[in-house]
């Protein structure tokens, strides 16, 4: 694991930028999987997201052991903290260090994170991933129908959300022919628990359940939806 840390800090690279920075201090909060609260020496606190990676909503299978790791990790301890910029929520985005140790990397090595594909800048951690998988560490130790990407994931509950606010509302009859109108509802997350084609095309387009279609040609479930 010594030598794993040791590499995986040769091989991390952060985005040079004129606006990099550094917070030193001790880590006095933990919010969730990839986010904690840091107090340096001025005795200000900062709110931080672990750049890169993204970790199980609290909500989500895997979230609460996410949180747990990420305190075993860095909790009361002082770490060091490269920043590239603040996101739109004001939070510090950075790669979280204790001594040798990549806080980041080590999230997705032990299966607690995802790499965040679509922000990602680290060519690393694709592979750290993919071994965490294949040695079914942390997370990927879950069935494959509760390991949701958490964007995935919070783009589905947004959805059901709005679903059950717009069913509470008096609202127009709609054609037969609308899913919604057929008693559909977000909630399931494989093929295989799909009832129909429609009930299928029902959580890719409305649910956003993007893994229902892998081939990314529209149609989902192909082994319910063939022509």
């Amino acid at each position: 694991m010594k030598l794993l840390r040791i590499t995986i800090l040769l091989a991390a690279s952060i985005v040079a930028s004129a606006n990099a920075y550094e917070i030193a201090g001790k880590v006095v909060g933990i919010t969730d999987g990839d986010t904690v609260v840091i107090l340096d020496g001025g005795k200000t606190q900062h709110k931080v997201r672990l750049s890169d990676i993204d970790a199980p909503e609290s909500k989500q299978p895997y979230g609460t052991k996410a949180r747990q790791q990420l305190s075993d990790f860095v909790f009361g301890k002082e770490v060091t903290a490269d920043c590239r910029e603040k996101d739109k929520y004001g939070r510090d985005l950075c790669t979280i260090r204790i001594d040798d140790l990549d806080v980041n990397a080590e999230m997705v090595s032990v299966g607690a994170a995802w790499v965040y594909t679509k922000y990602n800048v680290r060519t690393e951690l694709p592979a750290l991933q993919e071994a965490a998988k294949e040695a079914k560490r942390g997370l990927w130790s879950l069935p494959e129908s509760q390991t949701v990407e958490p964007e995935q994931w919070r783009r589905g509950e947004r959805e059901q959300k709005q679903l059950s606010q717009s069913q509470t509302k008096p609202k127009k009859l709609k054609p037969a022919s609308d899913n919604a109108a057929e008693g559909f509802s977000c909630g399931k997350r494989t093929c295989k628990e799909m009832s129909s084609c429609a009930e299928a095309r029902f959580h890719l387009t409305k649910c956003g359940l993007l893994r229902l279609d892998r081939d990314n040609d529209g149609i989902p479930c192909e082994s319910i939806c063939r022509d």
